[in-house]
């Protein structure tokens, strides 16, 4: 090392080189607010999306402004605005009840003998390549007070996918 050079800081975070390591830092810095729960269709170690930064940043908005507004903490009057302006994904509220029972496995996840449908989601893109497009599918647990994740991945199954 160089005279002028010093140790990088304990605090500083490592690169985010991929989906994995993004959701990897939000369980360790998040376990209070968010659950892990990723069901048989989710795609994290493989993922090959290219923005992981903005994974770890939608998680941190999860854990943050949606878990903080659930607890009655602060209020969001428009999720979909609120994680835009943080990561420029959407919030979706919502999925038809027909379509999560056709692909059940897609839109539900368990833990603790039970069952989350997950109703809605944060993402981005649209097209079928998944390298630029992402949904992480999640529930709140009113009793637990934390935002279980159940899927992140491309695109969950539809009529039109």
């Amino acid at each position: 090392m160089g005279a002028t050079a010093k140790p990088p800081s304990k605090d500083e975070f490592l690169p985010i080189e991929d989906v994995r390591t993004a959701v990897a830092l939000a369980k360790e810095k998040y376990a209070g607010e968010l659950h892990f729960q990723p069901n048989s269709k989710s795609e994290i170690d493989d993922n090959p999306y290219e923005k992981p930064t903005n994974v770890l940043a939608a998680l941190e908005w999860l854990a943050t402004t949606f878990y903080r507004s659930k607890m009655g903490e602060v209020k969001v009057h428009d999720f979909d605005k609120s994680i835009k302006k943080v990561c420029g994904w959407r919030y979706k509220r919502g999925q038809s009840k027909q379509t999560m029972h056709k692909y059940k496995p897609w839109y539900t996840t368990s833990f603790e003998g039970r069952t989350y449908w997950l109703e809605r989601h944060v993402g981005t893109g649209s097209n079928k390549d998944s390298r630029y497009t992402i949904r992480i599918a999640f529930d709140w647990d009113k009793a637990r007070r934390i935002v279980v994740i159940g899927y992140i991945g491309q695109h969950q199954q539809t009529d039109a996918t």
